[in-house]
């Protein structure tokens, strides 16, 4: 994987604070600034569904980024949990 220099691997718990489905929108917003990507485009997808919905989007966007929680019922959509 060949990524551009600056973004960094983040890890966020989500059953923190940074959970927070506005907190997740507000990263989405400045990730898609540094990569040079439609915001709105990803709001309209983020926004489009539930909270699951919204990690997907998060996640297919944003793949650097880790998400960790202990709620099963979110880890159950994912067929990759390490």
């Amino acid at each position: 994987m060949i990524r551009r220099k600056g973004i960094k691997e983040t890890v966020i718990d989500l059953d923190g604070e940074s959970g927070n489905a506005f907190y997740l929108l507000g990263l989405a917003r400045l990730y898609s600034k540094d990569l040079n990507l439609d915001y709105n485009k990803v709001l309209n997808e983020m926004s489009a569904g539930d909270y699951k919905h919204l990690l997907k989007v998060f996640q297919k966007y944003f793949p650097f980024v880790i998400l960790e929680t202990n709620q099963t019922n979110l880890l159950d959509n994912y067929k990759e949990v390490l």
